[in-house]
Parts: structure tokens; sequence; C-alpha cells
């Protein structure tokens, strides 16, 4: 595999991640326990190269395969914001567990809808932006395939549109 490199600065804007509720879920079919094993706050404290464990315990990363990682942070809001886009960063540490396929949805009249579909960049730093700002209340990064046994997502920021 090549080794990536900086590519990404994360979004300028404000950063509206920590004022949602935020969960982090593995999806069934695969998953022994259904359960991701992070505090989902670490993922918008502010901080990056600081989770102290991958998101997924022994059982579950022996039970899955490289081509099927759905894990995924839900976040929701009490009123609507004005989506721009999402910056999310990959554990330095681990760059073998960086995932390579990724999908923000939107929660809407009880369904998901895709908003951006995305094929990771080369670096820590990855940004999803939509091509114009979207009302939402609730939405979910779904992290839908990495190249190794684990996932050290270890920040996400969701950005507003500016002038929100």
């Amino acid at each position: 595999m090549a080794k990536r490199a900086a590519a990404e600065q994360p979004l300028d804007g404000d950063n509206v991640a920590a004022s949602a509720t935020v969960q982090v879920h593995g999806e069934g079919g695969w998953f022994k326990s259904y359960r991701v094993h992070i505090d989902p706050h670490d993922l918008v404290d502010g901080a990056i190269d600081n989770l102290p464990n991958p998101w997924l315990d022994i059982v579950d990363q022996e039970k899955a395969d490289d081509w099927s990682k759905f894990a995924y942070v839900d976040f929701e809001w009490p009123a609507p914001i004005e989506l721009q886009g999402l910056s999310i960063h990959e554990d330095t540490r681990h760059p073998e567990s960086w995932p390579y396929n990724c999908c923000l949805q939107a929660y809407e009249d009880g369904v998901w809808h895709d908003l951006a579909v995305s094929v990771m960049g080369p670096g820590p730093w990855h940004n999803l932006v939509l091509p114009k700002p979207q009302k939402v209340t609730r939405i979910r990064y779904w992290i839908t395939s990495i190249s190794a046994n684990n996932i050290w997502t270890d920040e996400i920021r969701v950005i507003a549109a500016k002038g929100q």
C-alpha cells in the first residue's frame, strides 16, 4: 500500500459538532456486540491523535473482513442547521487503518439519504463538502470500507454554512 501524505486541511467555518447529540454505532450483520468501543465525545473534542483505543474490540475485528467495516457516527441537533460539510481526521499513529470509502447521509422523513459519497484522500484530513448548504437536523458519517482491521478516526468537525 502506498504511504499517504498530507493533502487536505480541515474546512474553515463554525464547527457545530459538539452542539449535537453524538453517538457511534456498528451495523448489524457482522458485529458480535453491535457496539463501537469509543466515547463519541472524543470525536468532537477538538483534539487529534488522542484516541486511547480503536473503535472495535478484538472479537469484532476478527469477525469482519477488510471490505465491510460498517460503523458510523450519528449527529442530531434540536433545531435545523445549515450544513456545509465535514472535516474528518484519521489518527496519524495508525495510517494502516485509514478508511478509503465513506458516506455522509441526512435523516429525513424516517429515511437516510445520501448527501455525499467519497473516496478518501491521501492524508489524515479528509473533507466532504456539499455543493450547496443543506438544512438538516440529523446526519451520519458512515465508514463503509477500510484497509485494515480497525478504525482510528479521531476527530469529526461538522461545518455550518457561513452566516448561519
